[in-house]
């Protein structure tokens, strides 16, 4: 499949899971405003920033970046946080079940004078070829899903063997119960998430922690994208 050449915030998910993708897609269409605001940027956007700075010390990011996925875009604060570390010398890709937060994401990034392409999809089913990416990340959306092994075998489809694939989900015992009330997410495992990274042909998996306001709330997770889609070794 062609890369998307245009932003589209209109295309319904090809995931046939009606149930689920409408449900989410209604409470973060209703809830776009908070995920754009000062007090989630605050809590997220220096973390997400400060995350990517150590990974790019430790040599993460060691090869040409042209291309970088952030799946489950939300408002754009985790890709803003890419643009601070790396520059604006790639072309965003954003997938988002909520269309208003993809419009609050292009706004975002466009401010910052990013290459932005968006599109409404299932990050089980993502509507880009294979191996298009140089680097990808994936904010507080495997938590979302009671099996994570699509969502993972999807990134490293679209991913270049060897680039990094960042993952970051909500921290077991988070002080969180009024957002887990509302928006219905769990806490995975730390162990688990590792399981299913490496079942999906990730290597050099490690676990980082969070700083700031985003430590007691989520947990971090670096990979390098298989040589294939479902390589073991």
């Amino acid at each position: 499949m062609p890369l998307p050449s245009r932003s589209s915030t209109t295309r319904e998910p090809r995931r046939s899971d009606p149930e689920s993708w409408r449900w989410l897609s209604a409470i973060y269409d209703a809830t776009a405003w908070y995920w754009d605001s000062s007090v989630h940027v605050l809590a997220y956007g220096r973390a997400y920033r400060k995350l990517l700075e150590r990974l790019r010390d430790e040599g993460w990011y060691d090869g040409p970046v042209s291309r970088v996925l952030d799946c489950g875009i939300g408002a754009g604060v985790f890709s803003q946080g890419f643009i601070a570390t790396f520059g604006r010398d790639h072309r965003a890709y954003g997938v988002d079940l909520s269309s208003r937060l993809l419009e609050r994401a292009a706004a975002r990034l466009g401010r910052r004078g990013a290459r932005v392409h968006l599109l409404r999809a299932d990050a089980r089913a993502l509507p880009l070829r294979d191996r298009a990416m140089d680097a990808a990340m994936c904010g507080l959306v495997l938590d979302h899903l009671a099996d994570p092994s699509a969502a993972l075998g999807e990134l490293a489809r679209v991913c270049r063997a060897g680039v990094p694939v960042v993952i970051v989900t909500t921290r077991r015992h988070a002080p969180d119960l009024p957002f887990r009330l509302v928006f219905r997410y769990r806490w995975p495992r730390p162990g688990d998430v590792e399981q299913a990274l490496s079942a999906a042909g990730f290597r050099d998996i490690r676990r980082y922690a969070m700083t700031g306001l985003a430590r007691p709330f989520a947990i971090a997770f670096a990979g390098r994208a298989p040589d294939r889609p479902g390589d073991h070794g």
